[in-house]
């Protein structure tokens, strides 16, 4: 999985835990929607790759799929996976993916979350674009 990752992405740092709450919501969501903002950082929503054996082709393949446009990605009931491209960036992903699967698994046990909608996100990254441009 490791190595295709590499192989299919701009990949050169990759990390890849099995921390509670991304082991958690993989096991309850097709997708970690957008919580918050901070979901930008690894391409959107996290896509959650269905369940295949560890060290496996197919689990290679299906992440692979599921990282198409993302930076990070939850395995079902195993764990996840971020890169970038430096092993600071790779880490500051898999910080913000656990923080944002923990945000969700609390607001879902809380009651409904509210769930950003994609035009919210891209105005996010719109004012970010405009922050970074007058700077």
């Amino acid at each position: 999985m490791h190595l295709t990752t590499y192989r299919c992405s701009d990949a050169q740092a990759i990390i890849h835990t099995h921390s509670k709450y991304a082991v958690a919501v993989g096991t309850i969501a097709d997708e970690l929607p957008a919580i918050h903002y901070t979901i930008n950082v690894l391409g959107g929503p996290v896509r959650v790759v269905p369940f295949e054996v560890f060290g496996s082709r197919e689990l290679a393949a299906a992440a692979a799929a599921a990282f198409v446009d993302r930076q990070g990605i939850l395995l079902r009931n195993h764990g996840a996976v971020t890169y970038g491209s430096v092993l600071a960036q790779a880490l500051d992903r898999t910080v913000k993916l656990e923080w944002l699967a923990e945000i969700y698994w609390h607001a879902s046990v809380a009651g409904t979350p509210r769930i950003l909608s994609a035009a919210e996100l891209q105005a996010v990254r719109d004012q970010g674009a405009r922050l970074a441009y007058e700077a």
